[in-house]
């Protein structure tokens, strides 16, 4: 069964617990590369990290509150830059 997301990338904001962390599981369920970020919680945000790959799909965690503008780029810029090298 194809799933409707495989070669797709998502970006979670709040991905290391409760909703994000649901949706990033879903989104990768559905084939779909994640990366979420976090603000406090390194350790939770790895585990879910770890979590998602176990379903077979890249998955990766970047320290970003999301209220500051400038944290809130980094994750994009570098989810963007990994594309970039491959050639996407």
């Amino acid at each position: 069964m194809t799933k409707s997301l495989t070669g797709k990338v998502a970006l979670v904001t709040g991905g290391s617990r409760g909703i994000g962390a649901a949706s990033a599981r879903a989104l990768a369920d559905e084939g779909a590369n994640v990366a979420i970020s976090y603000v406090a919680s390194p350790e939770k945000a790895e585990a879910v990290v770890e979590e998602l790959k176990a379903k077979g799909v890249k998955a990766r965690a970047f320290r970003a509150d999301q209220a500051n503008a400038r944290e809130a780029r980094h994750p994009r810029q570098q989810c963007r830059r990994r594309r970039q090298r491959r050639g996407r």
